[in-house]
């Protein structure tokens, strides 16, 4: 029963695997825990057939496993639990430490045994859910402590050990069970609250949710994160979220558009690169939109989705979030037409903002002019600043006629909020500029490049005004040679993984498969050639002098000529030993001796036999 402690480990991680695996899947994990538990360590192999039988047992679960597992649209329909991707790590694995609990001293010992099953233990915990799973877990373990503990040559037996060792074992298991389950309970709770925290802090700092409250860019302004890279092309101004209804005193645009957005289902490439800007996402796009320009056709996203709301503004689609966008440069919209939305300027604000245009020269004139009288004004008369005072009136009034200092986010709302005084459509635009180009050949967009403008609604169709003054970082500036070669090894990287992403699971585990039967099959057949070298340089270790002294005290003589096989006949045939005694030296002489010119087991396990041999004498 000693030598199945560890087969017993295996099947409890074979059960935890067949609880939410297809049935296919479930009898293979069952069926080769079973026959591991039955057949026991019986098998007598060399390192280099102990490597042959581990890649092939890994072969078999990988093949297996794809065999087996569900098709991704039953899972859904079916809602498996565990995915093609869980099971071809756990198969495999638990393939592995059942072949390996067949042999007798298998190479690097239970503990490698041990670790492929806890690694098919933890796949299959990503679907298991109430006790089951911590029970299957909880014996899986413990066997396969006892087993470690058995195969350790040099543990004290039971009856030696004293009431403080059991004292310090109940405590142990009960710190263990009560912080397992504090952390149970506690660390999903932990990890949604930060991440809540996480997400509402981007939300807070990029400004380009579905509102912005004015100096909400102040900290982007200031920072250097790439956020994007664009290839093909220099749009000038990137578009990622339309605002149209302004709160007074709060200082608060919101999008206010109800209408649904369009999916659009896309190839995950264009077909030819040529007119194409391609934009590459330095970050996490879930909770962004993608950023194009206004005219933006033809858009290509690399998940094969996207959607797009009426105003062009184009956003992840719930079933994939991409890496790549594609796009050509195309002529400003004459769709949609504007909403009354569009002219809306809070009551409050309506008169102060008429006083302005009419000091101003606007009024009375025609709208491409009040334009551009707005926007000289504007671009003249207030100063780009990152660091001013409002006071508590309106933060937009308090620009325009107290403190005239601002950024970005200020110039656009009061060009806006004052050509909607003028009767002319205007909305606000928050995304990024196209400022800075790296001398490997493509343009870098980073959070400080993040910039606020206004579209709007003349000639029959939309286009862009941009109000805040030059000087603030406009002109294009190239990229220093440093910080170009390291975010190009970055987008480097950027492309393998794009690579390996379009790999499927299969592929990557055959190629791993692959690798890893190449490094043991190399290493075997190496450590085999090389084993009659090493026993002829190394000499006799200390254990094997200690155990002859003792022999030799004991009558039985071992001299330099004498071989091992010589030595166990000699213990073997002595009167003085009990048959119990000669049996375990003989063992402990047959083991060191297959380790040494065989390489079969590790050195630790032989040194310990030898150990406990002496100890008997």
């Amino acid at each position: 029963m000693k030598d199945r402690f560890l087969a017993l480990s295996i099947l409890c991680a074979g059960l935890a695997m067949a609880y939410s695996a297809p049935l296919g899947a479930a009898i293979f994990c069952v069926g080769v825990c079973v026959v591991a538990l039955i057949l026991g360590p019986r098998f007598e192999l060399d390192r280099l057939a102990q490597a042959m039988v581990s890649v092939a047992a890994l072969v078999t679960g990988v093949i297996l496993a794809r065999l087996t597992a569900t098709p991704e649209e039953v899972a859904v329909m079916l809602r498996a639990d565990l995915s093609e991707r869980s099971l071809l790590l756990a198969m495999p694995m638990l393939a592995i430490a059942s072949a390996r609990a067949c042999m007798v001293g298998p190479h690097y010992g239970d503990k490698l045994t041990l670790l492929a099953t806890l690694v098919a233990l933890t796949a299959a915990g990503r679907a298991l859910t109430g006790v089951v799973f911590p029970v299957l877990a909880a014996a899986c373990l413990l066997f396969g402590l006892i087993a470690l503990r058995v195969q350790d040559r040099a543990r004290a037996p039971l009856r030696h050990l004293q009431l403080r060792h059991y004292i310090g074992a109940v405590f142990g298991i009960v710190m263990a069970t009560s912080l397992a389950g504090f952390a149970t309970w506690s660390l999903p709770r932990v990890h949604n609250a930060m991440m809540r925290r996480m997400a509402d802090r981007l939300e807070h700092r990029t400004g380009f949710s579905a509102s912005m409250n004015l100096g909400a860019m102040s900290g982007m302004l200031q920072s250097d994160t790439v956020v994007l890279r664009v290839r093909g092309g220099e749009p000038p101004l990137l578009r990622g979220v339309v605002l149209t209804r302004y709160i007074d005193r709060v200082g608060l645009w919101e999008s206010n558009s109800p209408e649904l957005p369009e999916v659009v289902e896309t190839t995950t490439s264009p077909e030819s690169p040529e007119g194409y800007v391609e934009t590459e996402y330095a970050r996490s796009r879930s909770q962004e939109p993608y950023f194009v320009p206004l005219g933006a056709r033809d858009v290509v996203s690399s998940s094969g989705f996207f959607n797009r709301d009426p105003t062009g503004i184009v956003s992840p689609n719930e079933k994939a979030v991409s890496k790549r966008i594609w796009f050509r440069e195309g002529h400003p919209p004459s769709a949609p037409r504007p909403k009354l939305e569009d002219l809306a300027v809070p009551l409050s604000l309506s008169p102060k903002l008429s006083v302005i245009l009419d000091d101003w020269g606007v009024v009375g004139r025609q709208p491409r002019e009040q334009l551009q009288i707005l926007r000289d004004r504007l671009t003249s008369d207030y100063r780009y600043s990152l660091e001013f005072k409002r006071s508590r009136v309106d933060p937009i009034i308090d620009f325009l006629t107290i403190n005239k200092q601002g950024h970005c986010e200020y110039f656009a709302s009061a060009f806006a909020l004052l050509a909607r005084s003028a009767k002319i459509p205007a909305r606000v635009i928050a995304g990024f500029r196209v400022e800075e180009k790296s001398p490997l050949g493509y343009s870098i967009v980073r959070e400080r490049h993040a910039h606020s403008w206004v579209e709007v609604w003349i000639d029959d169709h939309w286009e862009t005004w941009d109000p805040t003054p030059a000087g603030d970082g406009e002109a294009v500036v190239a990229t220093p040679w440093f910080a170009a070669l390291f975010d190009g090894l970055r987008t480097g990287w950027e492309a393998v993984d794009d690579w390996f992403g379009m790999r499927s699971a299969f592929e990557l585990s055959l190629a791993l498969v692959g690798l890893v039967g190449a490094l043991v099959l190399t290493r075997a057949l190496r450590n085999r050639r090389r084993a009659p070298r090493l026993a002829a340089e190394t000499g006799p270790p200390k254990e094997l002098e200690l155990l002859g002294a003792a022999l030799q005290r004991a009558g039985i003589a071992f001299g330099p000529g004498d071989t091992l096989g010589t030595l166990q006949r000699r213990v073997s045939a002595a009167p003085q030993f009990k048959d119990d005694v000669k049996a375990e030296v003989a063992k402990a002489l047959a083991r060191y001796e297959r380790f040494r010119y065989g390489q079969e087991g590790t050195a630790s396990d032989a040194l310990g036999a030898l150990r406990q041999a002496v100890a008997r004498l």
